[in-house]
């Protein structure tokens, strides 16, 4: 026949509950195929009847998790469940937690008033938080030559998260860079290997321009004297330090000479020079017509008359 289990003292487990049955209600005797009939048989009786409840079968699985460095403490997702009955009291705790980059495993535990009803199978699962993004870069600078020692240290970080600073992280450094020298100079960026970060590290550059020059030939204005006459050389501004002409390897002037009066070029030509960007100026001798004045002779004419005889 069919029991009413609603007639049991309790639902929790319990082994031999000898006065788990209160009373039995809905036993029929049924017909058969012999023709029995309930009324050729004495009622049944429940004296002495024990009930036994055995642990249901449940499964608790934890549910893997990625997730990425930010700065706070981070919890995997909630564990899914199987084979509990609706509306009993469970809870289920040990899900894996941390706030540094790593791998965390669940330690999966049911509780709550009817936990004790359960055999429970437990599938622990990872909490994997990986590394953030950070981005150290090497400062630069852009300077113009100026015959000393120039320089640019230090770095920025950009990607930090919550409250971490500088100080938190380890082996970060930048080389520095120096020069005096026109030209491009590397500061090195050093990442260090970070707890929490995978770092981008950018190098910086120091780079020192060539400073303005400019070189102008001599020039003159003479007068015609009918000799050869000349110009030559150049003058410089710009020069920066200590530095003179003498430091300067490819300027030079052509000189300009000439006799007869008019204009004559005294060109400047300049190559490339190491630490400047030189303007050439050509220079010129103008040589001037010399003044000159024509003056005409005058000459008496004396006429003598001839002799005459008397």
């Amino acid at each position: 026949g069919l029991g009413d289990h609603s007639n049991l003292t309790h639902k929790n487990v319990a082994a031999n509950q000898t006065v788990a049955l209160n009373s039995v209600t809905g036993l029929a005797l049924g017909s058969s195929s012999n023709g029995g009939l309930s009324t050729n048989y004495n009622a049944l009786s429940t004296a002495g009847s024990v009930v036994s409840l055995s642990l249901k079968s449940a499964s608790v699985t934890g549910t893997s998790t990625q997730l990425v460095y930010n700065g706070d403490m981070q919890t995997q997702q909630a564990a899914t469940t199987s084979g509990f009955v609706g509306g009993d009291v469970i809870t289920v705790s040990g899900l894996a937690s941390g706030k540094n980059a790593g791998i965390y495993t669940s330690q999966l535990l049911v509780g709550g008033a009817d936990a004790a009803n359960y055999s429970v199978a437990y599938n622990n699962a990872n909490l994997v938080i990986g590394k953030a993004s950070l981005t150290a870069t090497a400062n630069s600078s852009t300077v113009s030559y100026n015959a000393e020692s120039q320089s640019v240290v230090g770095f920025t970080l950009t990607g930090l998260l919550g409250s971490d600073q500088l100080s938190d992280l380890t082996g970060l450094s930048a080389s520095g860079a120096s020069g005096t020298q026109a030209g491009s100079y590397t500061n090195f960026m050093i990442s260090g290997a970070q707890t929490n970060y995978v770092v981008n590290a950018v190098n910086g550059t120091l780079t020192i321009n060539k400073a303005p020059l400019t070189v102008t030939g001599h020039s003159a204005s003479v007068t015609y004297n009918g000799f050869d006459q000349l110009v030559s050389g150049f003058s410089v501004s710009g020069l920066k330090g200590n530095d003179t002409v003498n430091s300067l390897g490819s300027v030079q002037a052509t000189g300009a000479i000439g006799k007869n009066a008019g204009v004559y070029t005294n060109t400047v030509t300049a190559g490339t020079e190491t630490n400047y960007t030189v303007t050439a100026v050509n220079g010129t001798l103008t040589i001037g017509k010399a003044a000159l004045t024509a003056t005409g002779n005058l000459s008496l004419i004396h006429i003598s008359e001839p002799t005459r005889p008397y």
